[in-house]
């Protein structure tokens, strides 16, 4: 099983939040390493990464949202854009 709660709340096309935790949960009670956590994103430099780690910890972690899970950086800051 793949999954990303965060990606649950496009329930267009049925996706359901609560029964992706649930099943996420029933698998670790099972044994605790068969969740595997992917905490490092490689597309995005280490300045926007502080940037969404701040703003969305808070929302994210609200009883009705899926919880929040840091990102970490594998780029460090490429400089300023050339325009």
């Amino acid at each position: 099983m793949v999954g990303d709660p965060k990606q649950a709340i496009y329930r267009f096309r049925g996706a359901d939040v609560a029964t992706y935790l649930a099943a996420r949960d029933r698998m670790r009670a099972m044994s605790d390493d068969s969740v595997v956590s992917i905490d490092v994103n490689f597309r995005s430099v280490r300045p926007i990464l502080e940037w969404v780690n701040q703003r969305f910890d808070l929302p994210l972690s609200a009883a009705d949202q899926p919880g929040f899970a840091r990102l970490d950086h594998f780029h460090e800051d490429h400089g300023a854009v050339r325009r």
